[in-house]
């Protein structure tokens, strides 16, 4: 049983000692909660674990076991295809990733609800299922909304999610999860490397991450690039069954948020509740095609006060 699984199971076990889960708690109706998330301080670095362990070796593919901290140090192996994998382990993780630090939440039943929709949605409105996850200014907490959506996508019955670090200017996503990688979007992009050697498998089993990377020197002429553009292409003919989800740039900060909202199906919006003005996020979505919007995230409100969680548009 795995890391994630034993987890559930505690959690799950000590909330029905309690007498009562989440689900027992009155849930406002529908677009009127709020996930009581904020961007999360810089995570503690703690001891890594021992890494004596040699990598098994599995024809014709090689998986690179890792339960440490760090994957820096994964060797890149030429002539052959290659992939990491890592336990998505507890103590490494930010507590605010809360559909696995704390799976029976009401912050964590409320990524559910945005998981729900964005299902229903998919038939009509996400026919490659890539989505875009931004918002109109940093420190919105869109990285953090992105890895939930993840995280509680991967943990349903028939969904697979790869989740894509784009944001090529201040990565975030292996500040998250407490792991540093050494090759990623970035390297894929300016090498003729095989796309299989910078996917990054996760003991929750639905789950792929494609990292960031090592910084690159032209982030907005990298994802405008005809290689990016065929990967996307090449992700959404050789993934049907799964969602992408692309954590990227603010829309006002830089270009490359605009870039790939050109290339996907929906969008996401992510707005720090009572911080972020009105006139700010109306300049933002003029770059962008507003019916490729699924909907609005208020981020960082607490639900017993504010009017409301998710706002569909069309």
């Amino acid at each position: 049983m795995s890391r994630i699984q034993d987890a559930l199971k505690k959690a799950e076990e000590e909330s029905r000692a309690a007498g009562k889960t989440v689900l027992d708690q009155p849930l406002e109706k529908d677009h009127q909660v709020i996930v009581p998330v904020a961007e999360p301080e810089p995570v503690r670095q703690p001891e890594a674990a021992d890494d004596s362990s040699e990598p098994q070796k599995v024809e014709p593919q090689l998986d690179e076991v890792v339960s440490r901290k760090s994957v820096s140090d994964v060797p890149t192996f030429t002539g052959r295809k290659t992939s990491q994998k890592i336990d998505l382990n507890p103590a490494f993780l930010d507590e605010h990733l809360v559909s696995l630090t704390e799976p029976f939440s009401l912050a964590a039943e409320q990524v559910k609800k945005l998981r729900t929709k964005i299902i229903l949605n998919a038939p009509e409105r996400l026919p490659h299922k890539t989505i875009l996850v931004t918002s109109a200014v940093p420190r919105e907490g869109k990285t953090t909304i992105a890895l939930n959506l993840a995280l509680s996508l991967a943990q349903g019955l028939d969904e697979y999610v790869l989740l894509v670090d784009a944001d090529f200017r201040k990565p975030e996503i292996s500040k998250y999860l407490g792991i540093e990688f050494n090759r990623g979007l970035s390297n894929y992009l300016t090498s003729e490397m095989d796309l299989s050697s910078v996917l990054v498998k996760t003991d929750l089993s639905r789950l792929t991450i494609l990292p960031m990377g090592m910084a690159p020197a032209k982030p907005s002429e990298l994802l405008a690039s005809e290689r990016m553009k065929h990967l996307i292409e090449d992700l959404q003919s050789r993934y049907q069954d799964r969602y992408i989800i692309f954590d990227t740039t603010s829309l006002m900060s830089t270009t490359e948020a605009d870039i790939l909202a050109s290339q996907v199906d929906g969008i996401i919006i992510v707005v720090r509740y009572g911080e972020t003005d009105r006139e700010v996020v109306k300049q933002a979505l003029k770059n962008i095609d507003r019916e490729k919007i699924l909907g609005i995230v208020f981020n960082g409100a607490d639900y017993r006060t504010s009017s409301f969680y998710y706002q569909e548009t069309r």
